[in-house]
């Protein structure tokens, strides 16, 4: 897959701003079912039936662990799921990169002939089906936010240089977490980046490393062609993981940890919100777009690679 994931749609808990365009009949959707999986101190998230659709992403919130209300209008998305015939089966996702005692709701975005749909937001189980019931405890994980993204350090930024259309780690070492060994066996660094309604991982690195200091990011070389000759931001650092069918699945998914968020500075210090980076006609030949067909559509000889293009986008697009 050429450098195109590395890598997608991440902050201390960077979470994607909730607005009110969601699409219509946004409950008439069945909304995902979670179960507290003690063996592995993690939550199940069941994904209900779906037919034909091209992918669905699933979101993640924080809940007051008190009264099991939304933090706030914000939620993250977690990962995305190829069905690899008509429909999407039925999922059960495992969650592992939860904060300790943190309880969280879920809801499914499902992409269907050029548009979203999306479901309900999913309910903390309670110890019994009354309404005032308490709550079953959260998980005990021993995780905090920290331990599911790159560390960033104060003074550290990425600084970009318009002429090679290159980003340089400055100041400081970007570091895995701790916890990296353990939780992201599999996972690869992905640079995201945005423009307009877009958001794509793209990857840096064939495998888990620390960013030292002016490691270079050669834009030129991994973005895809719908970020040449417009306005991008830069989001963050995410780490992501492929799996093809997953324990005999029939589906493909796509996981992501939290997003990281970096600043972007030109070599005089000054903050760039966006960049753009031109791809030039002259030049062309010289940019390497292989991996813009790695998430080319589905055909029905090659169902095991049904896959769309990542879509880490926010929860309201």
């Amino acid at each position: 897959m050429k450098k195109i994931l590395g890598f997608l749609c991440i902050l201390p808990a960077v979470f994607f701003a909730l607005t009110s365009c969601k699409s219509q009949d946004d409950e008439e959707i069945q909304k995902p079912y979670i179960t507290i999986n003690n063996a592995t101190n993690s939550i199940d998230v069941a994904l209900y039936l779906k037919s034909d659709i091209s992918y669905a992403n699933l979101f993640r919130r924080k809940l007051n662990n008190t009264t099991g209300e939304k933090l706030d209008d914000s939620a993250e998305n977690i990962a995305q799921f190829f069905p690899l015939g008509n429909s999407l089966p039925a999922i059960t996702f495992n969650d592992k990169l939860i904060s300790d005692e943190q309880m969280y709701a879920y809801c499914v975005r499902y992409f269907k002939d050029g548009r979203y749909e999306i479901t309900g937001w999913s309910d903390w189980p309670r110890v019994n089906s009354e309404e005032n019931a308490s709550f079953i405890p959260a998980p005990l994980t021993s995780y905090s936010d920290a331990d599911f993204k790159y560390i960033i350090p104060d003074g550290c930024y990425l600084e970009f240089d318009k002429t090679y259309s290159w980003l340089t780690v400055k100041g400081g070492t970007i570091e895995l977490p701790a916890s990296a060994s353990v939780l992201f066996d599999g996972y690869t660094p992905c640079l995201v980046v945005s423009s307009g309604s877009k958001t794509r991982p793209i990857s840096i690195k064939s495998s888990l490393e620390n960013l030292e200091e002016d490691f270079i990011i050669d834009l030129r070389n991994i973005l895809l062609k719908d970020f040449f000759d417009v306005d991008i931001k830069i989001e963050g650092f995410v780490f992501e993981k492929t799996e093809k069918k997953p324990s005999g699945a029939q589906f493909n998914q796509i996981m992501w940890s939290q997003i990281a968020p970096v600043t972007v500075k030109n070599s005089e210090g000054t903050v760039l919100n966006t960049i753009k980076v031109s791809l030039g006609a002259s030049s062309d030949e010289n940019h390497d777009l292989s991996g813009y067909s790695r998430f080319a559509a589905s055909t029905a000889d090659d169902t095991d690679n049904a896959e769309t293009v990542p879509d880490l986008s926010a929860y309201s697009r």
